[in-house]
């Protein structure tokens, strides 16, 4: 499983206006200018709207980040939903769907 952005999408991040990475410069490490999995959940808020909570799902085979409500007979409503092979690619998708939608 990836743990952390590739350099496009930590580009595409910063892009957006996601505060970059504060990386020591005499660190050098190329790891350390992109983003993980805990780093990219801090970028989506825990509500949206106020209805919509956040979910992340896993399954077999990738995962979905998705905001959504619970509606009449345990129906979720959902809002916004990406599903990807990799967390980490869901969890960014999402930033810069909300971002770009100007949700966030």
């Amino acid at each position: 499983m990836k743990q952390n952005t590739t350099p496009e999408q930590t580009a595409k991040l910063i892009e957006l206006g996601f505060a970059p990475k504060q990386v020591p410069a005499t660190c050098g490490w190329a790891d350390d200018e992109k983003y993980n999995i805990g780093e990219l959940l801090s970028f989506l808020p825990q509500t949206i709207n106020v209805f919509y909570d956040l979910a992340i799902l896993s399954s077999h085979k990738g995962w979905w980040v998705l905001y959504g409500m619970i509606g009449d007979g345990d129906m979720w409503c959902i809002e916004h939903e990406v599903y990807r092979n990799d967390l980490v690619d869901a969890l960014y998708e999402m930033a810069v769907k909300l971002k770009e939608k100007g949700v966030i």
